[in-house]
């Protein structure tokens, strides 16, 4: 089956010494691409393909692929080719077998790197690991933000479970109140009633002495009177 270059990529198989590379499989080893920069990818590879396919003698892109290693020997090594002998790779290799001394970088040309000419080395290489970690961090922000995306309404129900989670714990801490105040309001009352069953006696006896206390003067007033009235 001929592949066409508007198909996507991870729908091709390679075919290489009788081996198949699913890249599909092969793609969830690569760091995630979100929905707004997947249309750029697909068309920045469909462009590439296509550069490809002009420059090869391959009329199609499933012989391309087929061959697409034959530029690699058995130890997995480029062959002589003018591409690669004109490329950056080459002269560096060149030059490491030729002892030559790289040039130090020129960090002017970076005009919006944090470094100056009095920075060290130690200096430069502080400002690279902290730019590193900014960049971490910044890929992570990324990446959960996509997976938030991705996963939103199970996010929100796990987010809306765990408080409902507190809704009960604190339901539960309500009734144990609303039994612990009803069981003081009852010992409260058992204790009102248990005082007034002691003290309806003594209230009782206390108006009986009143009584009786009120008669007894009301008799001594009329003695002393009648005394009075017979001297």
């Amino acid at each position: 089956m001929v592949m066409s270059i508007d198909e996507p990529l991870w729908n091709i198989n390679i075919n290489s010494n009788n081996d198949e590379f699913d890249i599909e499989e092969m793609a969830f080893g690569l760091p995630p691409i979100n929905d707004e920069a997947k249309q750029i990818v697909d068309r920045l590879i469909k462009e590439e393909m296509e550069l490809i396919l002009q420059e090869s003698s391959q009329n199609n892109l499933n012989n391309l692929l087929k061959g697409y290693l034959q530029q690699f020997d058995a130890n997995n090594q480029l062959l002589t080719n003018t591409n690669y002998q004109s490329s950056l790779a080459s002269k560096h290799e060149k030059d490491v077998a030729q002892n030559v001394t790289l040039e130090k970088l020129d960090f002017n040309r970076y005009s919006n790197f944090p470094v100056d000419e009095a920075k060290t080395e130690a200096d430069v290489n502080g400002v690279t690991d902290q730019l590193r970690v900014v960049m971490e961090y910044a890929n992570s922000a990324v990446i959960n933000a996509e997976l938030m995306d991705k996963f939103k309404q199970e996010s929100w129900q796990k987010y809306i479970e765990s408080f409902q989670g507190y809704k009960q714990r604190l339901e539960k801490e309500v009734e144990k109140a609303q039994r612990e105040l009803e069981e003081l309001n009852k010992r409260k009352r058992e204790r009102t009633n248990h005082a007034n069953s002691m003290t309806s006696p003594l209230i009782e006896k206390r108006d009986e002495l009143f009584n009786k206390n009120v008669a007894l003067l009301a008799e001594l007033k009329k003695l002393s009177s009648n005394s009075s009235i017979k001297m």
